[in-house]
């Protein structure tokens, strides 16, 4: 729903999926390929570098150095940026750098908030660039149709970094928290 109806992704975009190695990351890095779109993945570490290129992404940027992050987005883009830029992480630390990494009328999609949320916005860069927020936290049953196809014909595939009895809830909660995970932590509860 967020990436076909409200970010109307398809060819000629350039996603840059934030948190990209996580359940939802996957998951969007998969869609926007389904999509037609052109996808970079932005992670933490190299390990999740891998995982993100695993899932379909065509390239992988770690953030450190942050600084340096927009323009790694340009040269891999091919052009003035992202058009799209998929974040369910909303880091204060990382937004600045991922917003200035849109291209100008650059859409922003807002699926979660993890690291809390609470981003500086600036308006002016806003206006300058034409930017977009959007956000959206339903979908329709048909959609939710379209995305059940979508995983029995293999076209998403969701990735699973561990099971966890509900008697190691901690440690399913720990492997988040330390963002140790690759993909989706599931508790079963038995």
């Amino acid at each position: 729903h967020l990436l076909r109806t409200v970010g109307d992704v398809g060819p000629g975009d350039v996603v840059l999926v934030v948190g990209a190695a996580g359940g939802l990351g996957i998951a969007c890095t998969q869609v926007a390929n389904v999509l037609g779109a052109r996808v970079i993945a932005a992670v933490a570490g190299r390990d999740k570098a891998a995982a993100a290129l695993a899932a379909g992404a065509e390239a992988a940027l770690v953030y450190e150095p942050i600084d340096t992050f927009p323009e790694r987005v340009r040269a891999l883009s091919g052009a003035s940026g992202a058009t799209v830029l998929i974040d369910n992480v909303g880091d204060a630390s990382l937004w600045e750098p991922l917003v200035a990494s849109l291209d100008r009328g650059g859409r922003i999609l807002s699926c979660g908030s993890h690291a809390g949320g609470r981003v500086p916005l600036d308006l002016n860069l806003f206006y300058r660039q034409q930017l977009r927020l959007l956000s959206t936290a339903g979908t329709s049953d048909e959609e939710f149709r379209d995305a059940l196809a979508l995983v029995g014909d293999g076209r998403v595939r969701p990735v699973v970094h561990r099971v966890y009895p509900l008697a190691e809830i901690r440690d399913a909660f720990r492997a988040l928290l330390d963002r140790a995970n690759v993909g989706k932590v599931v508790v079963r509860v038995e």
